[in-house]
């Protein structure tokens, strides 16, 4: 259910910037910070989104009912610039357009059939993750949240349709290299023992 909402998210996100204002809309899976940084590529201006959590959805919402859930979603924005003052006004000006483009959204659910999505009930939160290691990189993070209220379609059972995992195309685009072992060195250890057994 969320991963369908993190589809519509990207989606959405996507068709409301130019390619001259975002180069890389996707998801990502965890914590964007500098240990991340240096092992993702990408292209920026940038934005990665994320589902950071939910809980039960009550009454008094849009969406309610059995199975509704109020979803935590999540955007990091970034920046690049020589100059750091750009940047920091480059970000800005990225995470506040996307609380806006975030607050205007209609979703239409007519298309879908796992899941109805709320629009937005109050305005998206924008934080600056400035740090001196990512202030280092030439870049600026910038981190819009928001919550978004989901309510699976049931089926004709009555339960909520889940997704289709052997639909769901998984890409790993981290850089590890692992160094080189070191050949061994001389000739290799030997240990042995001289056990002597008492005799009576």
């Amino acid at each position: 259910m969320s991963t369908a909402l993190l589809d519509q998210v990207e989606t959405y996100i996507r068709a409301s910037f130019a390619k001259t204002e975002v180069v890389t809309v996707q998801p990502y899976g965890g914590e964007f910070n500098t240990g991340e940084m240096d092992k993702v590529s990408y292209t920026c201006p940038a934005i990665f989104v994320t589902v950071l959590g939910w809980q039960p959805l009550h009454a008094g919402h849009r969406l309610s009912g059995k199975y509704a859930r109020q979803v935590r979603v999540a955007a990091f924005v970034v920046a690049k610039n020589a100059k750091r003052e750009v940047r920091m006004r480059q970000g800005m000006a990225l995470a506040e357009k996307l609380c806006l483009v975030m607050r205007q959204w209609m979703p239409d659910s007519s298309a879908s059939t796992l899941i109805n999505v709320g629009p937005l009930e109050d305005d998206a939160s924008a934080e600056n993750l400035y740090s001196r290691a990512v202030d280092k990189l030439g870049q600026s993070v910038w981190l819009v949240d928001w919550h978004q209220a989901v309510k699976p379609i049931a089926g004709a059972d009555g339960k909520p349709a889940l997704y289709d995992w052997l639909s769901v195309a998984i890409e790993d685009t981290a850089r590890i290299t692992e160094p080189a072992a070191a050949p061994p060195t001389g000739a290799p250890l030997t240990v042995t023992e001289k056990i002597i057994f008492p005799t009576n």
